[in-house]
């Protein structure tokens, strides 16, 4: 399959962390001198686990920058390793370019620009019953312990199980590792 000029550009972006460096300046996110091991990007409504959230992310050792729009958080914070920096309100290009920016995003609509973003992802559902279908689409070809990972951290951003554990597991070690390989084949189809 060859390369489209959307992925030849979002291929380009992802590999220029000066490039990522200024978009974000842009939003007035300051990452010179700071050793975000992990960005977040964070889109949903009132019914995500937010406290359960950022409680996983605050003691982690890995330093965590979680971007949030406007309604999600009240203001900027630190709590920890935890950095919330409230964004400004974006187009459709610069919520493209945040995805990108990213190493996973957490979304309310568009699931497909979500994958096109080769980045992993938990969507945020209307409703239960769609979160797991979808979810059943999105892990098909994973390894099992990745799968069953992020079906339990789905369930548990959608409101329908309570292993909240199982967010913060798919952001680090061997189940984002097989999620993030996943991403980027999905992204290349």
């Amino acid at each position: 399959m060859t390369d489209t000029t959307h992925q030849i550009a979002r291929r380009a972006f992802q590999q220029n962390k000066a490039r990522q460096a200024a978009f974000l300046a842009s939003l007035g996110v300051d990452v010179t001198g700071m050793a975000y091991a992990r960005k977040l990007s964070l889109f949903c409504d009132d019914r995500a686990p937010l406290a359960q959230l950022f409680a996983q992310l605050q003691p982690a050792a890995t330093p965590t920058l979680c971007l949030v729009p406007p309604g999600v958080a009240d203001a900027a914070d630190t709590r920890g390793g935890l950095t919330i920096h409230v964004l400004p309100a974006l187009d459709d290009a610069d919520y493209e370019r945040l995805l990108w920016c990213c190493d996973f995003n957490f979304i309310r609509a568009d699931t497909a620009r979500a994958e096109a973003a080769a980045r992993p992802y938990i969507w945020q559902a209307p409703g239960a019953a769609q979160a797991a279908a979808q979810v059943e689409r999105y892990v098909a070809g994973l390894p099992a312990h990745a799968a069953d990972m992020l079906r339990a951290a789905s369930a548990a951003w959608n409101n329908a199980g309570e292993r909240h554990a199982a967010l913060a597991a798919c952001l680090a070690g061997p189940a984002n590792r097989a999620l993030m390989l996943h991403a980027i084949e999905l992204a290349s189809q």
